[in-house]
């Protein structure tokens, strides 16, 4: 997938993110399964597919939309261009996903990952399981909206931005 520089060394765990469905049961995270698949739409429509769009997101399509959302709505700089590569990896990165390349794929782990994800099994700052971790949440991060915890993250992150 180009808009996220997935290397073919990431297959196997973009494979299986493709393969695993998003939950949501906080709030708006229901606009992030919305916005994951409108991406689906723009893919299959820009690919000349047609497919019955009556499915649920994936973890891996509310991801790549939610990096390219933070990219756009958020953190455009011009100087820096288009960083929704950035955004997207690093996401990851929180959730202690980039290490599972091709060569050390562990599918028990990458599930307990995602599962850990879906269901919020993490803590009041985020930690494992959470894509973003925040040393001063403004409430629980297992009970807060997915948008929320990635603007304090950012916020935390990139104070100059």
């Amino acid at each position: 997938m180009d808009l996220v520089n997935i290397e073919d060394d990431y297959i196997y765990l973009c494979d299986r993110m493709l393969d695993t469905k998003f939950i949501y049961f906080v709030g708006n995270d229901c606009n992030r399964a919305e916005d994951g698949l409108s991406l689906r739409v723009e893919f299959e429509h820009d690919n000349g597919i047609i497919n019955d769009i009556d499915d649920e997101c994936t973890v891996l399509e509310m991801f790549v939309k939610l990096a390219i959302r933070c990219d756009e709505d958020v953190m455009y700089d011009a100087e820096y261009g288009n960083r929704v590569d950035k955004w997207f990896w690093e996401f990851l990165d929180g959730l202690g996903l980039t290490k599972f390349n091709n060569r050390n794929y562990v599918s028990e782990d990458v599930d307990r990952i995602l599962d850990d994800f879906n269901n919020r099994h993490y803590g009041k700052k985020g930690g494992h399981g959470c894509a973003f971790e925040v040393r001063k949440p403004l409430r629980d991060m297992s009970t807060t909206e997915i948008w929320y915890q990635m603007m304090w993250w950012l916020n935390e992150k990139y104070p100059e931005a």
